[in-house]
């Protein structure tokens, strides 16, 4: 588990922005995979395959509680 730091008043994320990058990179990660060994994936593949890396993006910059 990540280590919390203490961000002053000061500092402010722009959770939107961190977001879109995520989301942005994992349609493009999951685009790629989908292509890795056919350049004809179903549209099936190409939707799981970037759902599933936007997912794992997501999970890079958020934390989800477990309860």
């Amino acid at each position: 588990m990540p280590k919390r730091v203490a961000v002053l008043d000061t500092v402010r994320l722009n959770a939107y922005a961190l977001i879109a990058e995520a989301v942005e990179g994992g349609v493009l990660r999951g685009w790629d995979r989908a292509h890795k060994h056919t350049e004809t994936p179903g549209a099936f593949h190409i939707r799981q395959e970037i759902a599933e890396a936007v997912l794992l993006n997501l999970t890079e910059v958020l934390v989800f509680s477990e309860d």
